[in-house]
């Protein structure tokens, strides 16, 4: 019960996407227990859940450095990039600069984290 709500079990997903979920230490370890809890796990025949997650550099987001090691701490794969690495670059515009809380030498890291 959370302020005074009920919570409400709910069955795992084969997906996640989220961006910008971690601000601070406490966000990476509750980040990645979130997402171990709600993706499906592997069955016979089958993968289990991904998640995609895009967040700022650690240089402006706490607790992105740790992310990772959080989640393979608790039985996820994860596969780690820099956003201006993917496609060429392609994926960034020179739009961003535009996008809200973003700040000059911001780089993005992409994750992809898997149940195992």
């Amino acid at each position: 019960e959370m302020k005074g709500m009920i919570e409400q079990p709910r069955k795992p997903v084969d997906v996640i996407l989220a961006a910008d979920i971690i601000c601070q230490r406490e966000d990476a370890i509750a980040a990645a227990k979130t997402i171990h809890d709600a993706l499906v796990p592997p069955s016979e025949g089958r993968c289990g859940g991904v998640a995609y997650i895009v967040c700022a550099d650690s240089g402006h987001r706490f607790g992105v450095e740790i992310f990772a090691s959080e989640c393979e701490g608790i039985g996820l794969d994860v596969k780690t990039n820099k956003v201006a690495e993917l496609y060429d670059g392609k994926l960034l515009l020179e739009c961003m600069e535009s996008a809200c809380g973003y700040v000059d030498g911001m780089e993005l890291t992409f994750f992809e984290v898997r149940k195992r």
